[in-house]
């Protein structure tokens, strides 16, 4: 690889990587706390800036684009599969992470009070459809870029 092929494959490493991080920090949480305040587990959260702490921000980041760069630097080795790998598995624990924040425990509630002296509450566990989910989304994911390698090595 020359040094212009080089710094325009870091390049789209980093857009990438900016990718992953809007997807996974802007949009997703947006969309699971407008779910999660649908079926009545919380309120919805408008302020998305207090989600994450600092620190664990600017690692997933780091991590979201080291990975991203690394995977398009490496793209004809055999490391690049398990870096996109990686990435997605990233991807996965910020998703479980997520729920865990919006619906402590994978349950969402809502309550109705029928009379002063008479409710209803409904507890509906998500976790295991979540799990389902995550599962079928992320293990292709997962695993995709080991095909796509080995049919281009063939």
């Amino acid at each position: 690889m020359n040094y212009r092929s080089i710094i325009n494959e870091v390049l789209k490493g980093v857009l990438d990587g900016l990718l992953y991080v809007v997807v996974y920090f802007y949009l997703l949480p947006l969309l699971l706390g407008y779910v999660a305040s649908s079926l009545g587990a919380g309120s919805y959260a408008g302020n998305l800036g207090g989600l994450y702490a600092p620190r664990v921000t600017i690692i997933y980041i780091a991590l979201f684009e080291g990975l991203s760069v690394a995977s398009r630097i490496l793209k004809e080795n055999a490391l690049s599969p398990f870096l996109e790998s990686l990435e997605s598995l990233l991807g996965a624990f910020v998703v479980l992470y997520l729920v865990n924040v919006y619906m402590p425990g994978g349950y969402a509630e809502a309550s109705m009070r029928l009379s002063p002296a008479e409710a209803v509450t409904v507890r509906i566990g998500f976790y295991p459809l979540i799990m389902i989910m995550v599962l079928a989304v992320y293990l292709p994911l997962a695993v995709v870029p080991y095909i796509e390698f080995f049919m281009k090595e063939r």
